[in-house]
């Protein structure tokens, strides 16, 4: 029980770490592509 409780802890933080870099980087693209987009127009 204690064991599932750890892993799930541990899962959720990697989860969280991960999603925080997708976050981060989805910004840096998401402003690239306005940028491109601008640049196009």
């Amino acid at each position: 029980m204690e064991v599932n409780v750890i892993k799930n802890t541990v899962n959720v933080k990697m989860m969280f770490s991960v999603a925080r870099v997708i976050n981060r980087n989805a910004q840096v693209g998401i402003i690239l592509i306005w940028n491109f987009l601008l640049f196009i127009d």
